[in-house]
């Protein structure tokens, strides 16, 4: 048996062992001790916002960016998930110094630290994925399986591995395209051409989302990025320069701080190729049609 079989093999066994757990889990919570009721909610912390970046540093990190595209978009796949991995070491030496910030910030809520400890998991999961992907190619499809619906394939991506988890009573499935086989990397490395810079509206409230935009347009696509944070989240900052420290030296991502003001002067930079969005419906609209209700 090869080496994806015994790992869809394996990923297979782990979800069917964790439903078996189920009633034994159920057990185990009605045992744990309760937490009492007044320490399970704190209001959130007012924390300190970050200086907003001046137009100055902004302009010097978007030529940086601009003179390190062709580079970044020719760096072979080793290279990169070599540095990737340093940035997936980094998670874990800042995890607990992180998961204490978004704690903070975010009050005391039921699990608390331990739901911001376990997404910082997350963005360690999806670190290591995009390494296989950088690394294997076609073969990092290990644990997905597929069936023929006519002339589409269906591959169930999800559950898989640790996944299992979180995800045992769902799935999740791609649908191909008619006549596409089941293969990974082509629309990618043709993407990876373009030779990028893309803004990062990074307004997402649980950091693997912010995480995961940078990892997408870096690693996936070639991109090199200018993130901005949203004052709401740039708490983040502290911990993500550290995170993605290799990366910001090597001058293929830079941060930006501060409010619209910042974030529109990005938006229309003619430095700017592409922009990734989180946020909300009136930022899309103003940026899409530039707020004017007619449109």
């Amino acid at each position: 048996v090869g080496m994806s079989e015994r790992r869809r093999w394996s990923d297979r066994a782990l979800c069917t062992a964790f439903r078996a757990s189920k009633p034994m889990l159920k057990l185990v919570r009605a045992v744990m001790p309760k937490v009492k009721e007044e320490e399970k909610w704190k209001p959130p912390e007012k924390m300190e916002k970050r200086k907003p970046t001046s137009q100055a540093e902004w302009e010097a990190s978007l030529d940086t960016l601009a003179a390190n595209k062709s580079m970044w978009s020719k760096k072979e796949d080793q290279e990169k998930a070599i540095l990737l991995q340093t940035c997936m070491n980094n998670i874990v030496q800042v995890m607990e110094e992180a998961a204490a910030i978004g704690h903070r910030a975010k009050g005391q809520y039921e699990m608390g630290l331990a739901e911001e400890m376990f997404a910082w998991v997350t963005c360690i999961l999806f670190a290591k994925e995009t390494i296989q992907f950088l690394l294997e190619g076609d073969n990092c499809l290990h644990g997905v399986t597929s069936r023929q619906v006519g002339n589409q394939v269906v591959c169930t991506v999800l559950p898989t591995g640790l996944d299992c988890m979180l995800y045992a009573e769902y799935r999740g499935e791609v649908w191909l395209e008619p006549g596409q086989p089941p293969t990974v990397g082509q629309k990618a490395k043709a993407v990876q051409e373009r030779e990028e810079l893309a803004l990062i509206l990074g307004a997402g409230n649980q950091i693997p989302v912010i995480f995961g935009d940078v990892i997408h347009k870096l690693f996936v696509e070639s991109s090199v990025a200018m993130l901005k944070f949203s004052p709401v989240n740039c708490y983040n900052g502290t911990v993500l320069e550290k995170v993605f420290e290799p990366l910001l030296n090597l001058g293929i991502l830079k941060f930006a701080y501060g409010g619209s003001d910042v974030g529109e002067a990005l938006v229309g930079h003619k430095k700017v190729d592409a922009i990734h969005l989180t946020g909300s419906e009136d930022t899309f609209n103003a940026i899409v049609w530039g707020g004017t209700p007619d449109e």
